[in-house]
């Protein structure tokens, strides 16, 4: 398999300047900060609008990439367990999952609330929740 190249959109700008001052999972605080769109990609955010809830997808530059096994945050009695069942930042590809509430929108920065990823963070892309799909039903 040939190698994904990924360029960043921008970056988070948060008052969380370490990982271990993030909270487990954004909804958990409720931390403000800003993404900073690149000037390049300002036309991607149009029709985006305070009060809308996106998807956020970050490379969390920081996290170990070599972790293939942690401990359940609610239930380390069960031993450790594979990342992937886990929303650990440490995984061999460290992608964030954000979902955000966006406050403000002023030319190229998204004041959002709900962040859990530190200040400098890469941001990959982003995409509009839609509650209809992206809450599953019942099948």
């Amino acid at each position: 398999m040939k190698d994904i190249k990924l360029y960043p959109v921008g970056k988070i700008e948060s008052p969380i300047t370490t990982p271990l001052e993030a909270p487990r999972q954004g909804q958990e605080a409720h931390i403000q900060g800003k993404i900073i769109i690149n000037p390049e990609y300002v036309k991607a955010i149009k029709g985006l609008r305070p009060g809308d809830y996106i998807w956020v997808l970050c490379w969390f530059h920081l996290a170990k990439r070599d972790v293939l096994e942690v401990y359940p945050r609610m239930a380390r009695e069960r031993g450790l367990t594979g990342v992937f069942t886990s929303r650990s930042h440490s995984r061999p590809n460290p992608i964030g999952l954000e979902l955000v509430k966006i406050l403000k929108i002023e030319k190229n920065t998204i004041w959002v609330e709900g962040l859990d990823a530190v200040n400098g963070t890469p941001v990959l892309d982003i995409k509009l929740f839609f509650p209809q799909i992206d809450c599953p039903r019942n099948r």
